[in-house]
């Protein structure tokens, strides 16, 4: 084969190589909704919420220091994933993780708000101890279950101090949180993301949205995660369905 023509098929092949679709090892998951994590400053123990779902967390390695690693095992149910993060302190209790979460279908890039407590050490010299802030958000929505093609899903939330709200009431007049951040992600069956919303709790600890229902397969039930975090209080989370009824007309 004449050299010209030889040298031509290589450009032809490399720039389809390049121009070829490239498919991530990972997907982001940003969910800034994680809970507590107990420890003594090299083991751990507790709660994650990562991509909506709920992992237990019963004997993690932890490196405290300016750079903070947690390292381990993290489970739902019987079935474990490898969870590796390093991160930094935003404020008080609250630190911002990154890292990836290793299980049976891949890995997922993780970008999440974690509450270290019993990280501090022991005063040594001083008989002066600092408290550790363990307020919780007490999230309360109220949302359709049910609505037809065309017309809008709608939902409002309020955001409580847990101590204040203990049963959760939505009409409650005290206890209320501002500026609390609420995200909220519509799915379907297979986990895809349809819709998010974000907002903040205005001074009554409310906020709300609506989303016309129209790219929406009818007779499916739809999943609607609520996360809210606000700093120096743990994180909560509810989910509800909303049913897609088909329209009649």
């Amino acid at each position: 084969m004449p050299k010209h023509v030889l040298k031509i098929l290589l450009i032809f092949v490399c720039c389809s190589i390049l121009l070829a679709p490239v498919k991530s090892a990972y997907s982001d998951t940003i969910l800034g909704t994680g809970t507590s994590i107990q420890t003594d400053g090299k083991t751990g123990h507790g709660v994650l919420s990562i991509n909506s779902v709920t992992y237990q967390a019963p004997n993690l390695a932890i490196e405290m220091g300016k750079i903070v690693k947690i390292s381990g095992d993290i489970f739902v149910g019987t079935e474990k994933s490898k969870l590796s993060l390093s991160g930094t302190k935003i404020k008080d209790i609250t630190y911002e993780f990154t890292g990836f979460v290793i299980g049976k279908s891949g890995t997922e890039y993780v970008k999440i708000v974690l509450y270290i407590i019993g990280a501090n050490p022991k005063a040594t010299s001083s008989p002066i101890q600092k408290t550790v802030q363990t307020n919780q958000i007490e999230l309360v929505v109220k949302s359709f279950d049910k609505v037809i093609v065309g017309y809008s899903y709608g939902f409002s939330v309020k955001a409580f101090d847990k101590k204040l709200n203990p049963t959760g009431s939505y009409d409650q007049k005290v206890g209320k949180l501002a500026g609390v951040n609420i995200s909220v992600v519509i799915k379907d069956k297979n986990n895809k993301i349809l819709k998010t919303f974000n907002g903040v709790t205005d001074n009554q600890g409310y906020y709300s949205d609506s989303e016309r229902i129209v790219n929406y397969l009818p007779s499916v039930t739809y999943h609607v995660i609520f996360n809210a975090t606000k700093s120096g209080y743990l994180s909560d989370s509810v989910v509800k369905t909303v049913y897609v009824q088909p329209n009649s007309r």
